[in-house]
């Protein structure tokens, strides 16, 4: 439980992006978050807070498992701009 409070900035961030799917649990001393992003910046998005939380990944107690969907990631943002239609 110690686990899920250290990295509880993260398991919240995974609801608040959409993370479908998500499994968080505790194994051996170690915190699997399990699920799939709605989207490549939703993934980064826990990643860089993974990174804040742990600069080096040198606490080795984390295993962050989240997917995009091959669907999810061929999609492409477009800004439209003036004179589009």
């Amino acid at each position: 439980m110690a686990l899920q409070t250290k990295y509880g900035e993260l398991i919240q961030a995974a609801r608040t992006v959409g993370i479908t799917g998500l499994q968080v649990r505790e194994q051996n001393n170690v915190l699997y978050i399990d699920g799939q992003a709605p989207s490549e910046s939703a993934k980064k998005q826990l990643w860089d807070i993974y990174q804040r939380l742990d600069p080096d990944f040198r606490s080795a107690d984390l295993v962050l498992n989240v997917n995009v969907p091959a669907t999810a990631s061929q999609q492409q943002e477009y800004v439209v701009v003036s004179g589009d239609n």
